[in-house]
């Protein structure tokens, strides 16, 4: 049997001692548990190697642990401490590896980590060779990640348009998400008729999700990215997030740390990165827009029309389901969170914004008068606003962590001016 045994470890605040141990499992023996991994494979006609399959699984078993362990749980209502026994294929690669594992995790999710590698006995599973027989060779030039929101819209619609063959990578949870990927595929393929293109779902969801912070969601979604990567003749990944979201500067004392999600921050591209060359899996990882604020992609991309034209058919929110509660059209943007903040910014500095794609409309000045929870994305970024006239950019990019390339902090102060100035231009009412 192929298992992954969690121990979730509760400590006492006051007395700093463990007063609950909890141990689940994973189950990954059977194929099924791992559908989209062996089925991708096997219609793509790819190899995966044992170190790659290992990637996957802990991958997948992190962002299982992150989505089922309650936060509440913890001491302080934040800190877990995790311990996760995982059965890989080289055990030595992994445990020289160990600490670079943990020192991501824990500036990813802000939680306790202790990994214990375990000789893995399982062979991969036999071919599917109807799939085989149904699918065809990956033969692409780039790989690319495609979550549907805006920036990775620009980011597939940009590299296509520069290299016409192109691997879309997708994770989805949730049925809709699925739904919004597939629908943006079908229209970026139809834009470009002659380019060769695919879009790679892969599904991983715990049975119960007892969490709603994901911090290690962009753990997940660049290993997969890399196993379809390495699984080709493309040694490098494309990974498209703007950079004034990517350095994601605490807006206000209390989102410090990893209250702040970190997804493409630089130290963690810098620290899977180094995890990769650690493994010796040859690909590399690179964001194109780590110097562009979302709405400098939207406004320099050579496929600007096609962009405006499809553009609000993608998916930024936070909470998508908040118009299910005001009757409106369901997996609607809310309009009050900070992707949704940023988005419209975008928009408006493109002469394209339109509050009615929206649940709630910030610009509406009676929006301040909304219960607290609804308005604390928007007064955040007011107060980060104010802040920022007194703060140096230097001084609030260096809250996030380490910053790499160091050579390039100029280049990131920038686009966190920029960023700053793109929010402040569409939030102009609130001068």
């Amino acid at each position: 049997m192929n298992k992954y045994t969690i121990q979730v470890k509760t400590s006492n605040k006051d007395e700093n001692v463990i007063t609950d141990t909890r141990t689940s499992i994973i189950d990954f023996s059977s194929p099924e548990k791992e559908k989209y991994l062996w089925n991708n494979r096997d219609s793509y006609h790819l190899e995966y190697s044992p170190t790659i399959v290992d990637l996957y699984r802990l991958a997948s078993s992190i962002f299982i642990i992150d989505k089922t362990i309650p936060r509440e749980s913890a001491y302080d209502g934040w800190t877990r401490d995790i311990a996760l026994y995982l059965p890989v294929s080289d055990v030595k690669i992994w445990e020289k590896n160990n600490s670079l594992v943990i020192k991501l995790l824990s500036f990813l999710t802000g939680d306790h980590w202790q990994i214990v590698f375990t000789k893995d006995q399982s062979v991969q599973p036999a071919k599917d060779e109807k799939l085989i027989k149904k699918g065809h060779s990956l033969d692409v030039k780039s790989v690319c990640l495609f979550s549907g929101g805006l920036d990775s819209f620009i980011g597939a619609v940009d590299n296509i348009a520069f290299n016409s063959s192109t691997a879309l990578v997708a994770h989805f949870d949730q049925g809709y998400t699925s739904n919004v990927q597939k629908a943006l595929f079908t229209k970026i393929k139809s834009h470009f008729s002659s380019a060769n293109l695919e879009l790679i779902q892969f599904f991983i969801q715990p049975q119960s999700s007892k969490e709603n912070t994901t911090r290690s969601r962009s753990f997940l979604f660049l290993s997969l990215g890399t196993v379809i990567a390495s699984s080709t003749t493309v040694k490098e990944l494309i990974v498209p997030e703007n950079g004034f979201i990517s350095l994601n500067v605490p807006l206000t004392y209390s989102r410090f740390g990893s209250l702040s999600t970190k997804t493409t921050h630089p130290n963690t591209l810098k620290l899977f990165s180094g995890l990769l060359e650690g493994l010796s899996i040859d690909v590399g990882i690179v964001d194109p827009y780590q110097f562009k604020t979302k709405g400098e992609m939207l406004a320099e991309s050579k496929e600007f029309e096609f962009l405006a034209s499809i553009g609000t058919e993608t998916m930024s929110c936070a909470h998508a389901t908040a118009a299910r509660w005001e009757g409106k059209t369901p997996n609607m943007h809310c309009g009050y969170c900070l992707p949704c903040l940023i988005r419209r910014a975008a928009f408006y500095r493109n002469n394209l914004d339109n509050s009615k794609n929206y649940t709630f409309d910030v610009l509406n000045p009676s929006f301040l008068k909304q219960d607290s929870k609804k308005t604390e994305d928007l007064r955040a970024v007011l107060y980060s606003i104010e802040s920022h006239k007194s703060i140096s950019a230097l001084t609030s990019i260096l809250k996030t962590g380490p910053i790499y390339p160091k050579d390039q902090l100029d280049s990131f102060c920038k686009v966190y001016d920029n960023g700053i100035q793109e929010l402040e231009t569409f939030l102009n009412i609130y001068k």
